[in-house]
Order: C-alpha cells, then sequence, then structure tokens
C-alpha cells in the first residue's frame, strides 16, 4: 500500500511541475504576437529592457522547477511515514507551487505591459467587443469530431457496473462495487461534456484571411475533440483492466494495478503533448500568415486575468495557456466563483489534514455509556446498545480472509474504517497491525474489531462487556 501511494504521488508531483513547466515556462519567447502575454512587435525582441526582463525570468524560472521538482520529490516520500505530516506537507508544497508558480508569470506580465505602455508600442487598434468571422462560423459544426465516439463507452462502462459477472460477490452489498467503475464513467462523462462544450465555444479570429481562420480553428477544434475521444477509450481500457481481473478471479495483481496506473499516466501525457501539439502547429501556422488581424485587447489583460464590462461572455480563452479558460472578472459573478472556490478548496484541504492527523494521532477508544458502547476514532465513531452484541470474544488474529476496505484507511499501521469480507460480512476495523489480543464484537449488521498499544486495556474492555456491573479499567468509562 504504502509504495503504491508512493508511486502515485511521485508520478502526480512529477506530472504537476512537468506540466506547469511545459506549458508556462516558455512565455518569455516571443510567439503569437506576444511576450508573456502581452502583445508587442517583433522589435520589442531586440529591446534591452525586454531581454532583461526575459533573461531574468527564464533563470529564476528553470531554478524554480528544479527546486520544486525535488521538493515534490521529498514530499512524496514522507508518504512512507505518517499520513497526516505527508498530507499537510504535500499540500502545503502544493499550494505554495501553483501560487509561486503563477505570481511569478504574473509579475512578468505586469512588467512587459508597463514596458509596453512606456515604449508606446502599439500593434493594432484597440478592441473593445468580440469580432467574428462568419464565413468560419457558417461550418463551425463541422470542425470537431462527433461527440457520439463517447457514446460506446459511456455503454460499455454502464454494462460493467451493473452485469460483470461475479462483480457483487466480490464486494458484496459494499457501495465498492459501484465507486470504481462510477467513479471512472464519471470521468468519461466528464470528458464527453467538455467534448461538447469545447465543439461549440465561439471560434477564435487570428487574421483578415479566412482560410487562415478556418485552419486554424479545425486544427483546434478536432485536436481537442480527438483528444477527449482517445482519453475516454483509454480511461475504459483501465476500468477493463482492473475490474475483469476482480470479476472472474476476485483479485487484481501488482502488474495489472501498474498497466492501470500506465494507462492513467499515458491519459495525462496524451492531454498534455495535445496541447504544446497544438501550440506549436497553431504557431507554425500564424507565423506563415500575411494578413494578421492586430488588434490589441492587452487593457483587458494588464494584471494577468480578463476584464472587459463591455464583453458578455462569461468565460474567454485565456491568454497564459490557450487550452485553459478565462472567467470574465468584470462579472460579479466570476468574482463571486473565484472566491467560493478557493475558499472551499482551502477549507476542504485543511479538513482533508485534520482527518488524517485524526487518524494517525488519536487513539481509538472503547467505552460504555450506561447501556449503550460507544467506539470513538476519528471520524469513524460507531454506538450500539449492550443487548444487540451477539457475541463478544478475544482473538490472536483478524479473520484470514481478505477484507476489502470500503470507506477507511489502510496503511502499513493500522486498517481504520468500514471494510468487508465474503465470510466475515460487513465490519468496522479499528485494528494497530501486530497488536494482539483483538476484541471482536458481533452485531446484527456487523462485526466490530478492536485493538489497544495499551497492556491489559483490550482485557478489560473484554471482561466489561461480559461483566456489566464489574468496575472498568483504563480508558473504559462507564456511567449510569
Amino acid at each position: 500500500m504504502d509504495i503504491a501511494l508512493l508511486v502515485i504521488f511521485l508520478i502526480t508531483d512529477w506530472s504537476i511541475v512537468g506540466i506547469f513547466a511545459a506549458v508556462y515556462g516558455g512565455k518569455h519567447r516571443y510567439r503569437e504576437g506576444m511576450i508573456f502575454g502581452v502583445h508587442v512587435p517583433e522589435s520589442a525582441v531586440l529591446d534591452e529592457d525586454t531581454a532583461a526582463l526575459t533573461a531574468h525570468y527564464r533563470k529564476v524560472n528553470r531554478n524554480f522547477y528544479i527546486i520544486n521538482l525535488a521538493a515534490g520529490t521529498g514530499a512524496a516520500f514522507l508518504s512512507l511515514g505518517h499520513l497526516s505530516i505527508f498530507m499537510i506537507v504535500w499540500t502545503l508544497w502544493l499550494l505554495a507551487f501553483c501560487v509561486v508558480s503563477m505570481g511569478l508569470l504574473f509579475f512578468a506580465h505586469r512588467r512587459m505591459y508597463s514596458l509596453k505602455v512606456s515604449k508606446k508600442w502599439i500593434v493594432g487598434e484597440p478592441v473593445r467587443t468580440v469580432i467574428v468571422d462568419t464565413s468560419v462560423s457558417s461550418v463551425s459544426e463541422k470542425l470537431p469530431f462527433s461527440h457520439w465516439w463517447h457514446l460506446p463507452v459511456i455503454l460499455a462502462s454502464i454494462l460493467a457496473l451493473f452485469f460483470l459477472p461475479h462483480l457483487r460477490e466480490y464486494f458484496g452489498d459494499s457501495y465498492l462495487r459501484f465507486l470504481l467503475p462510477g467513479a471512472v464513467l464519471l470521468m468519461e462523462a466528464i470528458f464527453w461534456f467538455v467534448h461538447v462544450w469545447y465543439s461549440h465555444r465561439e471560434n477564435v479570429v487570428y487574421s483578415n484571411d479566412s482560410k487562415i481562420n478556418l485552419a486554424v480553428n479545425r486544427l483546434t477544434k478536432r485536436v481537442w475533440s480527438g483528444m477527449w475521444i482517445a482519453s475516454n477509450y483509454l480511461m475504459l481500457l483501465s476500468m477493463a483492466i482492473l475490474l475483469i481481473p476482480l470479476a472472474v478471479r476476485g483479485s487484481t495483481t501488482t502488474l495489472e494495478f501498474f498497466l492501470f496506473l500506465a494507462i492513467q499516466i499515458t491519459v495525462i501525457v496524451l492531454i498534455t503533448a495535445s496541447i504544446l501539439w497544438l501550440e506549436n502547429k497553431r504557431n507554425d501556422i500564424l507565423s506563415a500568415d500575411r494578413s494578421p488581424l492586430l488588434v490589441d485587447d492587452d487593457l483587458y489583460w494588464k494584471n494577468g486575468w480578463y476584464s472587459n464590462p463591455d464583453d458578455k461572455r462569461f468565460f474567454v480563452q485565456d491568454r497564459m495557456c490557450s487550452a485553459n479558460f478565462s472567467m470574465n472578472m468584470a462579472k460579479p459573478a466570476a468574482k463571486a466563483i473565484t472566491g467560493t472556490i478557493t475558499a472551499g478548496t482551502i477549507l476542504l484541504l485543511v479538513w482533508i489534514c485534520a482527518v488524517f492527523v485524526r487518524m494517525d494521532f488519536v487513539q481509538p477508544q472503547l467505552s460504555l455509556r450506561g447501556a449503550n458502547v460507544e467506539v470513538t476514532a476519528g471520524m469513524y465513531n460507531i454506538s450500539f446498545s449492550r443487548d444487540d452484541i451477539l457475541e463478544a470474544e478475544l482473538l490472536d488474529s483478524l479473520p484470514e480472509e481478505p477484507l476489502r476496505r470500503t470507506n477507511g484507511a489502510a496503511t502499513n499501521d493500522y486498517l481504520l474504517g468500514k471494510f468487508y469480507g465474503n465470510q466475515t460480512g460487513e465490519c468496522r476495523l479499528y485494528i494497530y497491525r501486530n497488536v494482539r489480543p483483538i476484541l471482536a464484537i458481533r452485531l446484527p449488521e456487523y462485526t466490530v474489531f478492536i485493538n489497544s498499544k495499551t497492556p491489559g486495556e483490550v482485557e478489560a474492555w473484554y471482561d466489561s462487556l461480559k461483566n456489566p456491573s464489574r468496575s472498568p479499567a483504563s480508558s473504559v468509562h462507564e456511567s449510569p
């Protein structure tokens, strides 16, 4: 489990740093008539102040990504220890990396815009409204690949979700039998939705030549639609690699897990490579354009984000990454959404870290409250009546059958939360690995397994359950 988690986060961290470096690291170059997302004449590249700014950004940026590649690698290795410490460090690293990387780019963008204003580098007429090429708009629906190519993937996933043989027997009545294929199905639906949405977005006017506009918009929509279709079929393949072995023989091998992981990585690589290839190809086409459309809307991007009160559009193509979309921050709703998402993300990350801290450092406790029994362990607290106890016994080990985690944590140190076994059925585990004895409490709905690192505590729990009138010891608390 720990090694698998390490591999997953190593790949995740390397991918994050690599994607940011590939997408944002080259914004100092003069491409599509811009440097750092600011329109300037080509002669500005030779300007002394521009050269100093781009050289400084290139040096700082290179060091920043090298340092964060090492920092992300180090943070991933913390997953071999306490998950809570790892999650806190990894979350802080990820937030700092995203904020600083975009901060460096926005700082350079604003410096470049100031240079443009001070040196009066005007590249075209100021634009206040959206420009449309009607000849391209008339064939817009024919530019992307059909979104109906996603339908076979969705149907196959639904069939696997409900009809794959023995999948129900493997997971039992646990919702986990819906969670794995359901998560993949959700991702496939998102890819389909993005395909449809992107295919219907407004075409971008790059040139006074409609043929250039048609070529670039066709290329853009073909690459994006093809990328989402290919990604969806890869997602279906990854689901098959995991679920078919589970349904046929009740388990997956390490090789199958890493094949699943490799396909997920392939999807990330495919999306990233498609975006980079598209930008290069589009730049080649526009570089050969003899009648480019010279307009200047940098005023609305001067802070690094788009803010144009005269533009009715809510989403516009992002200036820093053409694959992204930026909200029009002149709209009150855009500010509200941005603030809500930012605050919600921070609160979610804080909550996740708090959950892991409680799982790592709060020891499970069994308490007697009159006729009720309570087990407290972070977010996996339970309570039940003494009268519901069918049997209580001390065991040297857990049942020999595999107990599959359906909602909880399973590390090299502990098992915590909801699990399921074919013979045992539903169960709740509060177990430190390699610690004996284990108290098993069988209830009508599920079985509870709990132990403690404190010597004699489990025996005290057992005695208090068997002899309610007996004074409990240690952390077993009884109140009338």
